[in-house]
């Protein structure tokens, strides 16, 4: 490894309690872009399987999670949590954060180059985002409940430190292995702002990750630092990323148009009234269908009663007028045969006899009338 990149022995880092964040080099172009499309499945699994150490617990994300840091492309290989964390942050002393959650992500492309973000997580301040997340993790997650994004995770208001280190995966108290191959490079981000937990799931997470009781299936214990940096390393070594987050390409909003095609204009009853809203506009049902024509000055849909009348009018006369001459027409080719089988007693009756056709004809007009227009 270079020489800027801190060692085996180096890590995980130990920030110097006399040095403040400001006091290293500010990067104003070193800002993470992280995304995740969906939510994962938010399984706990072991690491203890085959030559697996115990170093920590998988919690299984979403493949979606991808990342692009200083011009490179990063998507996920594995989320591990430890607890207690591993690092020393600036503003604690000797302790770590009561857990971290490691991100490790990869280029897809050659020359391959490896991230791995570093969450702290704690449990003994409120308010802080990621509690939903860890509260869904599960050695048997629940297949109907809604798993939150991984990015609801992070405070994306906080810096990043930034330095170059060995991977930290394999290494427990009890197991130093440790590989320093300098063709590896690996970026560490430590998140200065930590996540939220609670403390039935920080007990929870890695008892549920060794699907077991027994003790020597939990977790191992986690590596910690062997000695603290000193000024002049850290600051040869690491920088501040400010600001540590930008929106990510891939969820910036861009301009939509509005569909027309296929839309459903909502139908509902106002003033006892259907009516259809359009384009924020409330339009009369039977407008629509064109029974009813616009109103005025009010914006009230009335019916058109003038046009209307003047025709069920015309209709009406013209239907009885056909009626009555069709009546007259039988009664001149039919009047023997209709009069002697029907009205044999008013056969002589010629008043009553147009009396009786007249009120047929009437009546005939009426319902044709309102067969035609309602």
């Amino acid at each position: 490894m270079n020489n800027t990149a801190l060692s085996c022995a180096e890590t995980p880092m130990a920030w110097p309690t006399t040095v403040a964040p400001e006091d290293i080099k500010v990067c104003t172009t070193c800002a993470l872009s992280i995304s995740s499309l969906a939510s994962g499945t938010l399984q706990i699994l072991g690491r203890r399987q085959g030559n697996g150490v115990g170093d920590g617990v998988n919690i299984d994300e979403s493949s979606t999670i991808s990342a692009e840091f200083r011009g490179q492309r990063y998507t996920l290989e594995e989320t591990i949590f430890h607890a207690p964390g591993l690092h020393r942050f600036p503003g604690k002393s000797d302790t770590a954060y009561p857990a971290e959650l490691h991100v490790y992500l990869r280029t897809l492309s050659a020359p391959q180059r490896f991230l791995t973000i570093v969450i702290p997580v704690t449990h003994l301040e409120s308010g802080l985002p990621g509690a939903d997340w860890f509260s869904a993790a599960a050695a048997q997650p629940d297949p109907v409940r809604p798993k939150p994004r991984f990015t609801s995770l992070i405070d994306t208001t906080a810096d990043l430190i930034c330095f170059m280190g060995p991977d930290l995966r394999g290494r427990t108290k009890d197991s130093m292995r440790c590989s320093e191959d300098p063709s590896t490079e690996r970026q560490y981000l430590l998140v200065t702002k930590p996540a939220g937990i609670r403390l039935s799931d920080l007990e929870r997470i890695p008892r549920e990750g060794s699907l077991s009781t027994d003790p020597r299936d939990m977790p191992a214990v986690g590596v910690a630092p062997q000695k603290r940096l000193s000024r002049d390393r850290l600051i040869q070594s690491a920088v501040l990323a400010r600001p540590g987050f930008t929106v990510a390409k891939s969820l910036k909003s861009a301009p939509t148009t509005a569909n027309t095609e296929m839309s459903c204009k909502p139908l509902r009853v106002q003033d006892g009234r259907d009516v259809v809203d359009v384009s924020g506009d409330t339009i009369d049902l039977a407008v629509l269908l064109g029974y009813k024509k616009r109103g005025g000055a009010d914006s009230q849909d009335t019916l058109a009663t003038t046009d209307m009348t003047g025709v069920k009018i015309g209709a009406f006369f013209l239907a009885l007028l056909m009626i009555l001459i069709g009546i007259f027409l039988a009664d001149f080719f039919f009047q023997d045969w209709v009069w002697a089988r029907f009205f044999v007693e008013m056969r002589q009756h010629t008043l009553i006899k147009w009396v009786v056709y007249t009120l047929i004809a009437i009546v005939s007009a009426v319902v044709l009338t309102l067969t035609i227009f309602l």
